[in-house]
């Protein structure tokens, strides 16, 4: 961005406007690489819901959808409270495993990818906007949940 012919203060705050759409948009991209934003993160909030359902011995708990809506047809409902469709199981299998795929890749597999993606979200958390620090927490606990097995992050995350 060049900004040499504006003004001290018009130029400061086009830097900062680009900075803050940038860092939004770099917090937006990874929360839907990572299944944390979009139909990916649909299959993982209902697999939470089926968790919880099975963990609590209760069933009836996958017949019901958000708590603003109410299910008077007694078929089993995703996490947002559509129906779930008659293959939704195999699709649902399927979506996981390239939502644990492509996390693995991203995170695990390849070591460059992996280290400067970690470093970039770890800087990202010291910048003062209230919206990207708040999603690049869900990022940062989404990226331990995948690599808290792996030693050579327990080395990366204890240097920041």
């Amino acid at each position: 961005l060049f900004v040499g012919d504006l003004d001290r203060v018009t130029a400061d705050a086009a830097v900062e406007k680009n900075r803050v759409d940038l860092s939004r948009s770099f917090s937006d991209v990874l929360q839907v690489a990572l299944a944390l934003k979009g139909d990916w993160a649909l299959v993982l909030a209902t697999k939470a819901k089926e968790d919880a359902a099975m963990k609590k011995n209760d069933p009836s708990r996958l017949l019901s959808g958000p708590k603003n809506q109410v299910n008077n047809t007694g078929v089993i409902l995703n996490a947002d409270g559509s129906p779930k469709s008659a293959m939704q199981a195999s699709i649902d299998a399927r979506k996981l495993l390239r939502i644990n795929g492509l996390c693995r890749f991203l995170l695990l597999e390849n070591e460059s990818i992996a280290g400067n993606l970690t470093l970039a979200v770890i800087q990202c958390l010291s910048y003062p906007d209230q919206y990207t620090v708040r999603r690049i927490t869900k990022i940062c606990h989404r990226i331990l949940e995948t690599v808290a097995f792996s030693p050579q992050y327990s080395d990366l995350l204890s240097r920041q």
